[in-house]
C-alpha cells in the first residue's frame, strides 16, 4: 500500500515505519487563502523519519506546480525554490503562496519530493517542464540511504479549507534478513548458527523516477554490493575482527532489535535483476557471473547433540585437518574459521514493499559454496580448505533447492504477510 502524505488534514494520523506502532497529531488549521499543504508520514530507511523529523527539517519538502491559466510551464511562485516548510505550527510555502482567485488557473496541480538536494541518493533533479525527473544512485553504504518520497494531486478549484490532500509514495524498496535455525527443512534446537556477514551483491544502483507518471525508468547499467549485516571486506593487517550473530532455537531471528532494528533496513532499488540460476540439474549448475543478482553470506554451525563443533565450518582452525603447516598456523590464527555461500532469491523489488528475508541455516542444503577455502574472523580468505565440496556445490548435498521465499508487507501494515511460493 502506497503511503499517503495528507495535506491539510486536522488531525494527522502517522503510521510509523516500524508498522507497530501508530503517533496521532492534532494541528489546528485557521482558514487562509494562503495555500497551506500539511503532511502526515512515516519516512522510513535506515534512520526512520518520523513527522516530527520533516517538521523539524528547516528545508521542508520540495514542490513544482502547474495551473490551469499557463498549464505548459511551471507556476512562477512554486517551481522547486520555494520549498514547503513547517513554521508557527502549521505547513506552509516561504514565502507564502496564495491560491488563485480565478477560476480560469483551475486545475492546479502539484508535484513535490522529499528530501531536498543535496543528500546522498538523489544525486541531480530534471525539472523542465512538464516532467521532473529524480536521478537516484543508492550508496553502498547502509548508513547513506534514504527513504525517498514523491508524489502528486490536483486542486479544481480552492479548497474550502485552503488545504489539500497528497499522495506521496515511498518510491524505494526496504530490505531486511532474519534467520531460523533449521535442519534438512524442519525446526532446529540443537545447532547454533554463527552468522560473521550476509548481504546482497550485483544489485542494480542508479535509475530514474519521475514523479508525474510515478514510475521509474530503466535501471544503469551498473552494479553494487549491499550489505547487511557486517561487510564482505578482507580487514587482514588490521587488529579489527568482525562479530559473529549467534542464533539458537530462532524462528525469524532479527540481526538487530529495538532501535537499533529501525536503523537496519536497506532502503534498495525497485528492480527485477538477472537472479543466479540454480534451476535444472545440480550438477550443471555454476557459480554466479559477473551480473548475476544473489545472497551471499559468511558462516558456520555448531552441533550440540550430538557435540561437534565443527558441524559446518570450524569453532577453531586448528582443528582443521591441514591446520599443521598451513600458512594459517604460519600467522598464528587459531580463530573460527567460516564458509562463504551463495543463495538464488526471488528478486522482483516493488516501489514501497518491504521485503523480509528468511535465511533457514543450514536448511536443507547449507547454501552454495562460493569459494573453495574458508574465512576468518577479518573475512580474511585463509589457505584451509573447505573438504569434500566444490564450488558451487551445496554445503549439504540431499537438495539443491535453495531458492528462498521472502515474506513481502507494505510498509504500514505488518498484519499482510505474504509467502511467495516458488
Amino acid at each position: 500500500m502506497n503511503k499517503k502524505i495528507v495535506f491539510g488534514a486536522l488531525t494527522l494520523a502517522i503510521v510509523a515505519m516500524s508498522c507497530s506502532v501508530n503517533e496521532m497529531e492534532d494541528i489546528n488549521i485557521t482558514s487562509s487563502e494562503a495555500i497551506a499543504l500539511n503532511p502526515s508520514t512515516a519516512v522510513t530507511r535506515a534512520s526512520i523519519t518520523y513527522l516530527s523529523t520533516l517538521q523539524s527539517d528547516a528545508n521542508g519538502f520540495v514542490v513544482y506546480a502547474e495551473n490551469g491559466a499557463s498549464p505548459s510551464v511551471w507556476n512562477d511562485d512554486i517551481k522547486g525554490l520555494n520549498n514547503h516548510v513547517f513554521a508557527n505550527g502549521k505547513w506552509n510555502f516561504s514565502p507564502k503562496v496564495q491560491w488563485p482567485a480565478n477560476a480560469a488557473d483551475y486545475p492546479m496541480t502539484f508535484f513535490a519530493y522529499y528530501p531536498q538536494m543535496p543528500n546522498d541518493v538523489i544525486t541531480s533533479v530534471s525539472a523542465t517542464h512538464p516532467d521532473v525527473e529524480l536521478n537516484v544512485t543508492v550508496p553502498s553504504d547502509q548508513s547513506e540511504q534514504l527513504d525517498v518520497l514523491a508524489g502528486q494531486n490536483t486542486a479544481n478549484s480552492k479548497p474550502a479549507s485552503s488545504v489539500l490532500s497528497m499522495n506521496f509514495q515511498h518510491i524505494l524498496s526496504k530490505v531486511f534478513f532474519s534467520v531460523s535455525n533449521s535442519y534438512k527443512g524442519s525446526a532446529n534446537t540443537t545447532q547454533n548458527a554463527y552468522v560473521l556477514a550476509i548481504g546482497f551483491n550485483q544489485l542494480f544502483n542508479t535509475n530514474t523516477y519521475e514523479v508525474r507518471t510515478n514510475l521509474w525508468g530503466t535501471p544503469a547499467n551498473t552494479l553494487e554490493e549491499y550489505n547487511y549485516y557486517n561487510e564482505f571486506a578482507d580487514l587482514f593487517g588490521t587488529s579489527n575482527t568482525y562479530t559473529e550473530m549467534v542464533f539458537n532455537s530462532a524462528t525469524q531471528a532479527k540481526f538487530f532489535t529495538g532501535n537499533t532494528f529501525d536503523a537496519s533496513y536497506l532502503m534498495l532499488l525497485p528492480q527485477s535483476p538477472t537472479a543466479w540460476n540454480t534451476s535444472g540439474n545440480p550438477t550443471d549448475v555454476v557459480a554466479p557471473s559477473a551480473t548475476e543478482a544473489y545472497v551471499r553470506m559468511w558462516y558456520r554451525v555448531e552441533e550440540t547433540s550430538p557435540a561437534n563443533d565443527d558441524f559446518i565450518g570450524y569453532k577453531s582452525a586448528k582443528t582443521h585437518p591441514d591446520y599443521a603447516g598451513s600458512a594459517t598456523e604460519t600467522a598464528g590464527y587459531e580463530g573460527p574459521l567460516y564458509v562463504l555461500v551463495g543463495y538464488s532469491y526471488n528478486s522482483t523489488w516493488i516501489a514501497g514493499k518491504g521485503y523480509q528475508y528468511d535465511i533457514p541455516v543450514p536448511g536443507t542444503t547449507g547454501g552454495r559454496l562460493l569459494n573453495k577455502y574458508y574465512y576468518d574472523e577479518q573475512g580474511h580468505l585463509t589457505d584451509l580448505e573447505v573438504e569434500y565440496i566444490d564450488v558451487p556445490e551445496v554445503i549439504l548435498p540431499d537438495d539443491d533447492d535453495i531458492h528462498l521465499n521472502p515474506i513481502i508487507t507494505d510498509w504500514d501494515n505488518n498484519t499482510n504477510v505474504n509467502v511467495i511460493e516458488q
